[in-house]
């Protein structure tokens, strides 16, 4: 809710004067906090598909969320240059690991589930949704997440450096929209750093994703009666996987993983 309420208006306000913007997230109208009531009121985003919750992007798609992750990231880089008080609020606002001096807004839970396409109608575009597990962390979270979590082994093999490089074109050209240099605020180097580093953080989440994309739609459990966190834990530490689907997963991960030579 904060990350609709607050981050976004404060990203379009930003942007006015900017012509290729970040809006790659559906129009809000209301919310409320309430306790287990808890709802958002959304654009009605009929119109954009959903990919299969067991499928993994096209080049094309991944091309499309790799630049728009850029711009996300960017829009962070400029706000902590030109207003570290604000960036500091939006910070103490939404979770934060792992602490760095580069950390920025992150989605980081990207997969294809929480992705929305209009090949038809808006082909260069992707719609974002499910802001809960937003966070200030490495720029490299949601990167290495979409090399792991919405990319096949083949596709990830192929396009990963072509991947990287697109997501750090994409964020240095917002950064020059506002007139910074992006050698000053994320210079490559950095970025490289980071995804040494941090990426086994994303590692970890791609684990939690493919665990829950591996439950069979028949095995997914009710949480209708849930009262707390550690009851809806409980409630998929009980189910049993499709063993076709996770154990492939995940094997390919740790062993691209490895073989990228990042950081355990």
């Amino acid at each position: 809710m904060f990350v609709y309420r607050s981050l976004f208006p404060l990203f379009a306000e930003m942007q006015i004067d900017v012509e290729d913007r970040f809006e790659s997230y559906p129009k809000y109208f209301a919310s409320s906090a309430n306790y287990l009531n808890e709802v958002i009121i959304l654009e009605d985003m009929v119109q954009y598909k959903l990919f299969d919750r067991l499928g993994t992007l096209t080049h094309d798609h991944a091309l499309i969320l790799t630049k728009e992750i850029g711009k996300l990231h960017a829009m962070s880089f400029v706000l902590r240059k030109r207003d570290p008080k604000r960036f500091r609020e939006i910070s103490d606002n939404i979770r934060n690991e792992p602490r760095d001096g580069d950390a920025m807004s992150n989605h980081c839970d990207l997969w294809a589930g929480n992705l929305l396409f209009d090949d038809e109608n808006h082909p260069s575009q992707v719609c974002i949704v499910d802001w809960q597990t937003a966070r200030v962390c490495s720029p490299c979270i949601d990167l290495a997440q979409i090399l792991f979590a919405c990319c096949d082994k083949s596709l990830r093999n192929k396009s990963n450096i072509d991947l990287i490089q697109t997501y750090y074109d994409s964020c240095s050209s917002h950064i020059r929209q506002f007139g910074e240099d992006p050698n000053v605020l994320f210079p490559y180097a950095v970025l490289e750093k980071h995804l040494k580093k941090y990426a086994g953080y994303s590692l970890c989440i791609s684990f939690r994703t493919i665990y829950m994309m591996s439950i069979p739609v028949d095995k997914i459990p009710d949480l209708s009666t849930v009262q707390t966190y550690m009851d809806a834990v409980n409630l998929y530490n009980g189910v049993m996987l499709d063993s076709n689907v996770f154990d492939k997963r995940i094997r390919d991960l740790m062993l691209d993983y490895i073989r990228y030579g990042y950081d355990l």
